[in-house]
């Protein structure tokens, strides 16, 4: 949920090159103003404060498709998000069960 204390990276159109994305940091004061539409991406386990905002049509196409946009997608995955089906967007802080650590326990000692 967005907030004041929001430490999340807002992901916006590249002003530059169009097509582009850019990650910025805003503060209270220098954040998008009212119209601009701004989305934000949850982790569907914790509900971090440190999530990404979708800004400009990045939010507009999250907000008619249900979609995570494409180029977000990508940028999300490079930074180890992931997309769990049924579940939604999930942070860097929750690895697949595959990417734990497991706990083995050494059998010639009698470990069970």
């Amino acid at each position: 949920m967005l907030g004041p204390g929001h430490r999340g990276h807002w992901l916006e159109p590249d002003r530059e090159y169009p097509g582009g994305l850019v990650e910025a940091r805003h503060c209270e004061h220098c954040r998008p103003g009212p119209g601009v539409a701004v989305a934000d991406i949850d982790c569907a386990v914790c509900a971090s404060a440190d999530s990404p905002l979708l800004v400009g049509h990045f939010a507009e196409e999250l907000a008619t498709t249900g979609e995570v946009p494409a180029l977000v997608a990508r940028l999300l995955a490079v930074r180890s998000w992931r997309a769990v089906s049924r579940v939604g967007m999930v942070c860097p802080d929750h690895p697949p069960a595959d990417r734990r650590p497991h706990n083995h326990h050494d059998m010639s000692q009698g470990g069970a």
